[in-house]
Parts: structure tokens; C-alpha cells; sequence
């Protein structure tokens, strides 16, 4: 299945952009980011202080808008947290956090208790929220969340399914002032900044299946 891949790898940096390994999603780095040792090579490090990737406004696209998925989707990444001092921070927003500026798209959060956030809104004001728990802190966790409308949102710890939601809630969630695709914080706050790493991000314009999600995790964890 085609995917837009992100790697991290300091091959896909040059100057202050970071480039998909296909070229086609190009994004800006703040706040120097430095590259670490990730789960793959070399991956970038969020520290909490502001260090965040903006890939623009992407609403014509099934990242930046759910309206666009019409077979689903499916994002796979690998995923490292160290402790929070706040209620919670952002890894991955494209819209769809439940607190804040309504904005439809994705978002993915850590909380201060050590459970893992996964939102989807739509235009269609419905929003899907998913919590998995026991997310331990100096870890690295091979994520998968898919979605669609029928399917709902369905989320993978290390290739098994942990958390599944088909009943999404009301949500006003169509304004478009907050239109970025944004890695490292929520894209309707300049705050809430990631702590810890991403390494190896996928993006699939397609709902995958469990066994999708599994030979994917069988290649990728070795």
C-alpha cells in the first residue's frame, strides 16, 4: 500500500526543512530540534521548549482533512515519551484535539497519567476520541491508529489492537482558522510541546486491516 513516510533521518534535513522520504510533504523545523538516536537511525527530539515541525496548511489533502480519507486511513510510527510536568502535551495535530480552538483533522497526545490520546473530528462536526493506558516513559512503542467512517478509529500497541471507537460524539469542530499540519504541538496552540521522539512516520490514504497492522509491525520491529 503506498504511504507517505516521513524517516527523520538527518538525510531528509536540509537546512531548516525536513522532506518525506517521497518528496511529496515538505515541512519546517523550529526551535532546532536536535537529531538522537532513535528507533531507526538517526530521529529528531522534541525537548518541551517550543521545538515543533509545521507542514502548512494541508486541508486539500486526507492529512489535514478527514473529508479527504474516503477509503480511511492508517498513520504507523514509532513513539518514545519522557515524563510530563503538564496535564498533557501534542505529537500529531492536524485538528481534531478535544481541548482548545475547534479544528477538525487528527491529534495525538500524551497525558500526564501515562495514557495515550487519539482524536478524529470531522466537518461533519462528529469526533472520535481513544485512550490506551500504561504508556511507560524512556519506552519505544510501534503505534498504528486507523480510521474511517464506518470502521471508526482503532488503535495498535507493538502490531495488537489495544483500543477500538465506532460511536463518535457531537463536536463543533469546522472552524478553519487552525489549518496546519503540525508535528511536536497542537496546530491551535502555541504550547502543550512534545517531550520525546517520533521516528519512522507513515501515512496510509487507506483504512488498514489488523493483519495489515501486524505484518507491518513484524517487518518493522527487528
Amino acid at each position: 500500500v503506498p504511504d507517505v513516510h516521513i524517516s527523520f533521518n538527518i538525510d531528509s534535513v536540509s537546512g531548516t526543512t525536513i522532506t518525506s522520504t517521497d518528496g511529496l510533504l515538505s515541512g519546517t523545523l523550529w526551535s532546532s530540534p536536535y537529531f538522537v538516536s532513535g528507533k531507526v537511525g538517526k530521529t529528531i527530539s522534541f525537548d518541551g521548549t517550543g521545538q515543533m515541525i509545521d507542514f502548512g496548511n494541508q486541508r486539500a489533502t486526507c492529512f489535514g482533512n478527514l473529508d479527504n480519507c474516503v477509503n480511511g486511513h492508517s498513520m504507523v510510527f514509532w513513539f518514545y515519551h519522557t515524563p510530563t510536568i503538564s496535564t498533557y502535551y501534542y505529537y500529531i495535530s492536524s485538528g481534531g484535539q478535544p481541548n482548545g480552538g475547534t479544528s477538525h483533522g487528527i491529534a495525538v497526545r500524551i497525558n500526564a497519567d501515562d495514557t495515550l490520546g487519539f482524536y478524529h473530528a470531522t466537518t461533519a462536526n462528529k469526533q472520535w476520541d481513544t485512550t490506551v493506558n500504561n504508556i511507560a516513559t524512556n519506552t519505544w512503542y510501534h503505534i498504528s491508529v486507523t480510521w474511517s467512517t464506518t470502521g471508526g478509529q482503532n488503535v495498535y500497541i507493538n502490531g495488537i489492537l489495544k483500543a477500538s471507537n465506532t460511536n463518535p460524539y457531537t463536536r463543533i469542530n469546522s472552524p478553519t482558522s487552525y489549518n496546519n499540519f503540525k508535528l511536536g504541538v497542537p496546530n491551535n496552540y502555541n504550547g502543550l510541546y512534545a517531550k520525546g521522539m517520533l521516528d519512522e512516520f507513515r501515512f496510509y490514504e487507506v483504512e488498514l486491516s489488523s493483519s495489515d497492522i501486524a505484518a507491518i509491525y513484524s517487518v518493522d520491529n527487528i
